[in-house]
């Protein structure tokens, strides 16, 4: 949903900057203008024109049925060239401390399996495997599954979250609630599955409310922001001195499965990057944390 409403959002922005011309009319030099535009006065972000660039792309292609083409002339933002921030494992262990729960659970498995933030909240009970250890993730970046890691000292904390989790489901079922929202066509096809304990939420919402599109209730998982707002008042509890994010225990997880010798290939398959270079930056950052050169300044004293 969050991708909808950012595409119709460039997509409102694209057509006021034309003047609010009508779609059809507009060709792929406005386009290019219009990108142009944004890197070169705006000067926004790689990401943000990039964004703006597959809103425009899905419009010509799947709304107006339009080939767009000829865009290699379209001046492009610069990428970023920053190093992630990555914890020590001392500053893991005294953040996860100064989470409170469930969030720290959350954080636990976050770093554990090296999930992005919304791939850990969208954990329901049929993706968590103990027998195999893994933690099916479904719909992904780029709308692809994969198998994360699941380890052993999760085993127990998750059960318990379990057992919360059935109560609150249990309570929904006695009273009658809404069911759980379901992915794609299955909202159609198998419309008893939402009230399924298989496909409840790991980490639900304490409320009921209504999806944005339909109007529908449902029973949803915890919303993104409160574990973003958890971590960043465990960020300052624990007086870590670097700009951490939920997002940093995924940087930390991939640097830390770098410095103990894992080959990259198999750090890549783990975080579902899609291309090697993406990962080859923790090489990077975990080279340069353990190369243990000594200042030329030490040799002063």
């Amino acid at each position: 949903m969050e991708t909808e409403r950012s595409y119709l959002g460039w997509i409102g922005r694209f057509l006021e900057y034309t003047g609010k011309r009508e779609p059809s009319l507009l060709t792929a030099a406005d386009v290019r203008t219009y990108l142009t535009h944004l890197a070169v006065e705006r000067r926004v972000a790689y990401s943000t024109q990039t964004q703006c660039f597959n809103a425009l792309v899905f419009l010509y292609r799947y709304i107006l049925d339009t080939p767009i083409d000829s865009l290699a002339e379209t001046i492009r933002a610069r990428g970023p060239k920053r190093l992630p921030v990555v914890l020590t494992l001392d500053e893991v262990r005294r953040l996860m401390c100064r989470i409170d729960e469930p969030y720290q659970l959350m954080c636990r498995i976050i770093y554990g399996a090296g999930l992005r933030l919304r791939e850990c909240v969208n954990l329901r009970i049929h993706d968590l495997d103990f027998e195999q250890e893994e933690l099916t993730i479904r719909g992904a970046k780029r709308d692809k599954d994969r198998m994360a890691i699941f380890p052993s000292v999760l085993h127990e904390p998750v059960r318990k979250q379990m057992d919360r989790a059935k109560r609150l489901y249990a309570d929904d079922r006695r009273l009658d609630r809404p069911g759980v929202p379901l992915p794609g066509a299955l909202e159609r096809k198998k419309p008893g599955d939402r009230f399924r304990w298989e496909w409840f939420w790991l980490f639900p919402s304490p409320r009921v409310s209504a999806d944005s599109r339909s109007g529908r209730p449902y029973r949803f998982h915890v919303h993104p922001t409160t574990l973003q707002k958890a971590v960043g008042k465990g960020v300052e509890r624990a007086g870590i001195g670097k700009p951490a994010t939920v997002h940093t225990f995924r940087h930390s997880f991939a640097t830390h499965l770098v410095e103990a010798g894992y080959d990259i290939r198999t750090v890549q398959e783990l975080l579902g990057h899609a291309n090697i270079q993406t990962t080859m930056v923790y090489t990077h950052v975990a080279t340069t944390r353990r190369r243990g050169v000594i200042s030329p300044l030490e040799r002063l004293d």
